[in-house]
């Protein structure tokens, strides 16, 4: 009988010790400190040479550095850097966490105007999160030129 209640005992406490160890380790508890990663989204997502994209990054817990950066992705997976970084955080749109910090905090929505020497294909715009300490993409396609409208 003692045996018994030993045995019954010693399962007790290994299924309390399973269901706090999920609790813990599920994040029930971290959900205050928990690291919200940075997003970034464009639209459209096709587009032509020296047209307008809408851009939109909303900063992670820890925030998003203040430069957006334009890349070139080819079928094979390399990319190359094909612009300059667009600084879009301005002190005077987030209350004073923008461009003399390197950091943005609040949600951003702007305009970047693709390059008229791009080429058709893929491309993204990439931004660093400072929460998970990686970049963030959002993918976009260049399909074509923009026709030249001359004077008629």
């Amino acid at each position: 009988m003692e045996n018994r209640n030993i045995i019954i005992t010693l399962v007790l406490v290994f299924i309390a010790g399973l269901l706090l160890g999920n609790i813990f380790l599920s994040g029930f508890t971290g959900q205050a400190i928990r690291k919200v990663p940075t997003q970034i989204y464009v639209t459209p997502t096709e587009s032509l040479t020296d047209e307008d994209l809408t851009v939109t990054i909303i900063p992670g817990s820890s925030g998003a550095t203040n430069e957006v950066f334009p890349y070139r992705e080819n079928q094979y997976g390399n990319i190359a850097r094909v612009g300059e970084a667009l600084s879009y955080c301005r002190r005077n749109r987030d209350g004073g966490a923008g461009e003399n910090t390197g950091t943005c905090k609040v949600p951003v929505t702007f305009k970047y105007r693709t390059a008229l020497s791009w080429k058709p294909g893929k491309y993204f715009l990439r931004v660093y999160d400072k929460a998970t300490k990686s970049y963030v993409k959002a993918y976009f396609a260049i399909t074509g030129h923009q026709e030249f409208k001359g004077i008629a």
